[in-house]
């Protein structure tokens, strides 16, 4: 038995992964259940490289309830809003359940990015910076520094970046 780590990472779609079946005790999703075009799919590859053993357990993130970098991107971008966060976790959770993992638990995990600068427009501009970093034709730049303005005003030097994490483990016959 070996006991060398078999850490592999990946960023990319998750309904068709590169990995053998059953290649792992822990799988780590994070941030990537919005992008999936068939959500049963992406969870049904997640669980084929998924061992099938009592220590085994799949971790999902996606954003918090009460994440603002998310809301400043739904509420700056000409994009449609990104998927109820909380439907993809209920969603993945219940799906989860029906194929053996059905012991679940959620955490929520408290993160942010800071803006250090005393400076309002310089914390508006990096915040920009970093929200648009992915998304830049998309952005509304000027609508975006103003409700960033608004939110340092409160001599806030943080946007809240919370995430919300699924852990599901294997059912005990």
């Amino acid at each position: 038995m070996s006991t060398k780590p078999n850490f592999r990472m990946f960023d990319g779609t998750t309904e068709k992964l590169p990995f053998s079946t059953e290649q792992f005790d822990i799988v780590l999703v994070s941030w990537q259940l919005e992008f999936a075009a068939d959500m049963e799919a992406a969870l049904g590859d997640i669980l084929r490289v998924t061992r099938k053993n009592i220590s085994s357990r799949i971790l999902v993130i996606q954003g918090a309830p009460d994440n603002e970098f998310i809301r400043f991107l739904n509420t700056t971008s000409g994009l449609p809003n990104a998927r109820h966060q909380g439907y993809l976790l209920h969603f993945a959770k219940e799906y989860f359940a029906r194929h053996g993992f059905g012991k679940a638990a959620v955490s929520h995990i408290k993160a942010h990015h800071a803006f250090p600068d005393e400076d309002i427009s310089k914390r508006c501009r990096a915040g920009i910076d970093l929200l648009a970093r992915n998304m830049v034709s998309v952005i509304d730049k000027e609508e975006l520094f103003s409700r960033l303005e608004l939110h340092f005003r409160g001599s806030e030097h943080a946007i809240g970046h919370n995430m919300a994490m699924l852990d599901v483990r294997l059912t005990a016959n």
